[in-house]
């Protein structure tokens, strides 16, 4: 389903809905366990930013938020990155409606990260 806007979501069924939801929390977490490692997700997690960095997928102040903290420490540009990452590769809407599922998401991810087997820790 490609929802690009509010009143896309609004024409769903209830069932079509949590199909669309599902999908998208699929795909961000995909995105993000390609991006980063397991420890990398699991540091987010353990530090309480994972809200924050879906929300810097849609509010701008968010995501300033972490492009301005990106050079401080390891940590911090490893947040930008997955920050960046979401606002660039996902819709508005798409990123409002996942507010309020951010452990969901990260655990989906790290799930996923280690699925892939090519993948090393860096």
């Amino acid at each position: 389903m490609h929802i690009r806007h509010t009143g896309q979501v609004e024409d769903l069924t209830p069932a079509d809905y949590i199909r669309w939801r599902s999908g998208v929390l699929t795909e961000i977490a995909l995105e993000l366990a390609q991006i980063s490692t397991v420890e990398e997700l699991q540091w987010a997690i353990e530090s309480g930013e994972t809200m924050s960095i879906i929300r810097a997928g849609y509010h701008d102040a968010a995501y300033n938020h972490f492009a301005d903290k990106a050079g401080e420490s390891s940590k911090d540009r490893v947040f930008f990155n997955m920050a960046d990452a979401l606002k660039q590769n996902f819709h508005t809407v798409e990123m409002v409606r996942m507010d309020g599922f951010y452990d969901e998401i990260f655990e989906k991810a790290i799930e996923y990260s280690r699925a892939f087997p090519y993948k090393t820790e860096r």
